[in-house]
């Protein structure tokens, strides 16, 4: 049971975020993290790796997709509240 739990904080820990120099969402999305002070691992598409993981992983080669924890969120402006929440930022 400690190895479960173990296993599930860390995946409850993982920020990554999918992203291109060229998407204008991605930048504002990037930019928030930074100002929030929030470590996410970037991850630019423009590496076939990481394009090929995405879209092994999640179906779909969309930017920006951001995985925080064991939720999904693709387009930061649509979603900035329910990210905002899910990192505890409002209540």
């Amino acid at each position: 049971m400690k190895l479960f739990n173990k296993l599930k904080e860390i995946v409850s820990r993982k920020k990554i975020i999918y992203s291109s120099a060229i998407c204008s969402d991605c930048q504002l999305a990037e930019a928030f993290f930074k100002e929030h002070d929030i470590e996410i691992d970037v991850r630019k598409i423009e590496e076939d790796k990481y394009r090929q993981e995405l879209k092994e992983k999640h179906g779909k080669v969309l930017v920006p997709t951001i995985i925080l924890g064991n939720k999904k969120f693709i387009g930061f402006e649509n979603n900035q509240q329910k990210i905002k929440e899910k990192l505890g930022l409002i209540e």
